[in-house]
C-alpha cells in the first residue's frame, strides 16, 4: 500500500492511497538492487464555474483526473543488517507516466437562462512520460524469519518535466517476504 501525494496537481486534489510492489536480491549483506512499480489511484479536482458575456451565459464543470505509475530501479544500502529492524537507504531512478482523464459539461445560455446548447466532455490520454531521481528509506521489522512489515518512504524528484521544481511523496507501507 502507499500513500500518493502528487503536487503536480491542482491545489485541491487530495492525497489517495494505491498499491505497490516490488523484487530485489541481495549482492553482499549490506547492498541490494531492487525493482519497483507503484500504481496510485487516480487524483481528482472539480472544476465548475459561470461567466455572463454580452450575448450568452456560459457554465461547466469539469473533473479532471491524474495519475502517474512509475517504475523504479533502485541500489539500496543496508545499515542495520541481522537485527530484529533492518534499516536501508536508497537511491535511484524512476520512470513515470502521467494519464489523464476529463469529464463534464459546458452549457451556453441565452440571457433568460434557457439552454441553448449543451456539451459534454470526455477525454484523456497518457502522454507526459518523465524521468526522476529518486530516494528513499526502509525500516523492515523482522515478524518471523521470512516475513517483516517494512514502513518505506520514496521521494521523486523529476527531471526533464514542466515541473521540474516539484517532487512526488510516496510513503508506503509493505509486507516483505524473504526466501
Amino acid at each position: 500500500m502507499l500513500v500518493d501525494y502528487d503536487p503536480t496537481l491542482r491545489s485541491d486534489t487530495m492525497t489517495t492511497i494505491g498499491v505497490s510492489g516490488g523484487v530485489g536480491v541481495f549482492l553482499t549483506r549490506r547492498m541490494s538492487v531492487r525493482l519497483e512499480v507503484d500504481l496510485p489511484p487516480w487524483h481528482a479536482s472539480q472544476q465548475s464555474g459561470r461567466a455572463r458575456l454580452p450575448h450568452r451565459i456560459e457554465v461547466h464543470s469539469i473533473r479532471e483526473e491524474n495519475r502517474a505509475p512509475s517504475f523504479s530501479g533502485l541500489i539500496a544500502g543496508h545499515l542495520r543488517s541481522g537485527s530484529r529492524v533492518s534499516v536501508a537507504i536508497l537511491a535511484g531512478c524512476t520512470s513515470a507516466t502521467r494519464s489523464w482523464r476529463n469529464s463534464g459539461f459546458v452549457d451556453y445560455l441565452d440571457l433568460q437562462e434557457n439552454v441553448t446548447e449543451h456539451h459534454e466532455v470526455a477525454n484523456s490520454g497518457s502522454n507526459y512520460r518523465w524521468l526522476a531521481v529518486t530516494t528513499g528509506a526502509d525500516a523492515a521489522v523482522s515478524l518471523t524469519k521470512q516475513l517483516a512489515v517494512v514502513p518505506q518512504l520514496r521521494v521523486h524528484s523529476y527531471l526533464f518535466s514542466d515541473h521540474t521544481s516539484l517532487v512526488f511523496v510516496r510513503p508506503r507501507v509493505l509486507l516483505r517476504w524473504q526466501f
